[in-house]
């Protein structure tokens, strides 16, 4: 995997050059609960930047433990969900008692038998399309239909999560129905949410760009997550006609079956063709182009990596990352090269880190 560090270390390059050359309450799904109590002011350690793993080191020694770990978060959730800069990454909050219960457990298990993994925990956000109902939080899919509505059972993701010892702290906003609404739905939007940027995993990226959670679970079909891991899209208002249509198809069961085998045979010979001809293991794209659309439609593991912010108007820009099928080793070997090569990518968004300096800015030059 040489040729990937390399690869990856020489895009970090010209883009450096690039750069110095330009010089609630569960049930109230519109407001946060105003029973969250704001966090320290000075935290021992950054939410914005802070990683599972330099999570895990701190709680290890004592610094924090899990429960002011929550507190941290859900305090930031509540500083600039609905208020502050008005993100509208997260439809739900776990209820404060059941979830801070669940990490003084945990926190007494890490004193006393050590911790489970990686996630033990560690609070962590889920998109509002993953049912949770053991932790006391609904699952809406962003409509109103499903408000109200109780899941059955966890679903196997978050068994998993649970199990692991992962503290889920709030569902994230989407997509309406995960873009399934219809054709020209708006990215982004639900009607339970409101508008968040870019792709049906909105919300679960922007939780983690704006320090609501260290990582969140997301769902992908075609660049669901990669897309808002790059940056925003939108389009026309939202209705109703690819539910009604597909009351309406006629296809059977040997035809969608003969025809999805096509789609997935003709993308994944050109993808394989390709890599194979450059003698290359991945394929590296603007996270606003159609690669997605290409992994989707052959069936191949795709990411995303950070190039930072752009200056004239502070949105995200990043690369998607695709291999091919049983190969996510290689992207997340790239992943690694370019975190090396390029740490300085993996940045908050600058508007959000400056936001207590701008709005006392603001209200100096009011009072003036």
């Amino acid at each position: 995997m040489k040729q990937l560090s390399a690869l990856a270390a020489a895009i970090a390059r010209l883009f450096l050059a690039l750069e110095k050359r330009s010089a609630t309450d569960s049930s109230d799904f519109r407001a946060q609960p105003s029973h969250i109590k704001s966090a320290s002011p000075s935290p021992p350690f950054d939410p914005f930047t802070a990683t599972m793993s330099e999570l895990q080191t701190l709680l290890d020694s004592g610094v924090v433990t899990s429960e002011d770990l929550v507190n941290i978060y859900l305090a930031q959730i509540e500083k600039h969900n609905h208020h502050g800069m008005k993100l509208n990454a997260i439809i739900s909050t776990t209820p404060k008692d059941i979830v801070l219960a669940a990490a003084r457990v945990l926190d007494q298990e890490r004193r006393t038998l050590g911790k489970r993994g990686p996630l033990h925990g560690i609070p962590i956000v889920v998109k509002d399309n993953i049912c949770t109902p053991s932790v006391g939080l609904p699952t809406t899919c962003g409509s109103f239909a499903l408000v109200g509505a109780t899941a059955i059972e966890d679903a196997t993701i978050t068994q998993r999560l649970l199990r692991a010892g992962a503290l889920i702290i709030a569902k994230a906003n989407m997509t309406e129905w995960a873009n399934f609404k219809q054709s020209m739905m708006t990215s982004g939007w639900s009607a339970v949410g409101g508008q968040t940027p870019a792709g049906s995993s909105s919300g679960s990226a922007v939780a983690v760009a704006a320090g609501f959670a260290p990582i969140s679970i997301a769902t992908e079909s075609n660049g669901s997550i990669v897309y808002p891991a790059g940056r925003a899209a939108l389009y026309d208002h939202p209705g109703q006609e690819v539910i009604i249509n597909a009351t309406k198809n006629k296809l059977t069961a040997e035809e969608f079956a003969k025809y999805s085998t096509q789609i997935r045979e003709t993308a994944a010979n050109a993808v394989n063709s390709l890599l194979k001809k450059h003698d290359i293991n991945v394929i590296v794209g603007s996270s606003d182009s159609r690669l997605a659309g290409v992994a989707a439609a052959a069936g191949f593991p795709i990411g995303n990596v950070p190039l930072g912010f752009a200056e004239f108007n502070g949105r995200g820009i990043g690369l998607s990352v695709l291999a091919p099928a049983g190969h996510e080793l290689a992207i997340l070997k790239f992943m690694s090269a370019w975190e090396k090569s390029l740490p300085s990518a993996r940045a908050p968004p600058p508007m959000l880190v400056n936001w207590d300096e701008m709005v006392d800015g603001h209200d100096r030059g009011l009072k003036l």
